[in-house]
């Protein structure tokens, strides 16, 4: 009777083991682009949890999860999307929307933030305001383009540099020249002689 009663009770015990791992499943997937262009460090968190992960370079991902549970998507530019993972779910390829509000978006040094919350003055120019002026040099395009900036011709002649100061006559690291940064690159120094270009 004993023996029957363990007999019991050690099926009963490897049943719900085996039900309890059987809810937790690996989901892995791509997550793209509205043009199916792979998207690489977009967050996939479980919902309620600290638990999440990155897609890879190639915008694969995989994650352990269990049924029932909400995957999160998110990505700076695009709207964030949930998914409940069901039984049958095991490939969950995701393409993100794109954010209309993309303007209101910064990404700046620490993260990113809104328009109105930021703290500091942040101005844009974009390729199309560069383009409509004629200009025998890059930071000419500027006057006038952003409040704040002084824009001076170093002298009259027109190969001359010129001398740009933001609100003020130094930048935080105490340099007179201010920071750009072209396509993602910061350059602190531009060259001024259009004579000196290849």
């Amino acid at each position: 009777m004993k023996t029957k009663l363990n007999w019991h009770f050690t099926l009963f015990l490897a049943l719900i083991v085996n039900f309890a791992f059987a809810q937790e499943k690996v989901v892995s997937g791509t997550i793209t682009d509205n043009e199916g262009l792979p998207l690489p460090g977009v967050n996939i968190l479980i919902v309620g949890t600290t638990t999440g992960t990155q897609s890879d370079f190639d915008g694969n991902y995989s994650i352990t999860v269990d049924v029932g549970s909400t995957l999160q998507y998110s990505y700076v530019g695009f709207k964030t999307q949930q998914f409940i993972i069901q039984n049958d779910t095991s490939t969950l390829n995701v393409t993100m929307i794109q954010d209309n509000a993309l303007d209101e978006i910064i990404v700046i040094g620490y993260g990113s933030t809104s328009k109105r919350k930021s703290t500091g003055n942040i101005a844009s120019v974009t390729s199309e305001d560069i383009a409509e002026v004629p200009v025998s040099n890059f930071q000419n395009t500027l006057v006038g383009k952003l409040a704040g900036v002084q824009i001076t011709q170093v002298n009259g002649k027109a190969e001359s540099g010129v001398k740009i100061r933001v609100r003020g006559v130094a930048t935080v690291n105490g340099s007179q020249d201010p920071l750009y940064v072209v396509d993602g690159i910061p350059i602190t120094n531009l060259d001024n002689n259009i004579n000196d270009s290849p």
